[in-house]
């Protein structure tokens, strides 16, 4: 089996802070959910989200669908745009306790690849990344974390 060789950028930890329900769309249950955090790499690298949300949905095969833009702020004042896509994994039991049209609650793992854009001189080598999330949504408490990682 092949290996990837990728780096730990941060960490970033969010909540999500209401959701707008589009509905049952042809391709699933639409959803625009808007979330707040912080991210940190362990080393001085960090900060919040100034402003981001998921337009996500859930597909007819129940596989939630990730569609997410956020804008970070570095402690330093620097601002990155970060999009990322991707699938998650709904637990079985949460797909079941969930109501028709109602986003199914517990824990779902998440999978994502991301991109950067800045205009940041100091962090302008993001512009040329490639970086995979992984992490996991927690639908009972309302928060979503990624681990993100460089690919090498």
């Amino acid at each position: 089996m092949a290996s990837i060789e990728a780096q730990l950028l941060f960490q970033i930890d969010m909540q999500m802070t209401g959701a707008q329900l589009v509905g049952a769309a042809p391709d699933g249950l639409r959803a625009i959910v808007p979330v707040q955090g912080t991210f940190d790499d362990g080393h001085g690298f960090k900060g919040t989200i100034v402003y981001g949300a998921d337009w996500g949905r859930l597909r007819a095969d129940n596989t939630p669908e990730i569609n997410a833009r956020v804008t970070l702020k570095t402690d330093d004042g620097e601002l990155i745009y970060m999009h990322y896509t991707g699938v998650g994994e709904i637990p079985e039991a949460a797909l079941k306790a969930a109501k028709p049209g109602e986003i199914p609650g517990g824990n779902w793992k998440l999978r994502v690849a991301i991109r950067f854009e800045t205009g940041s001189k100091k962090h302008a080598m993001l512009n040329r990344v490639q970086a995979l999330g992984i992490g996991h949504s927690d639908g009972s408490k309302g928060t979503v974390t990624y681990k993100v990682y460089a690919l090498a």
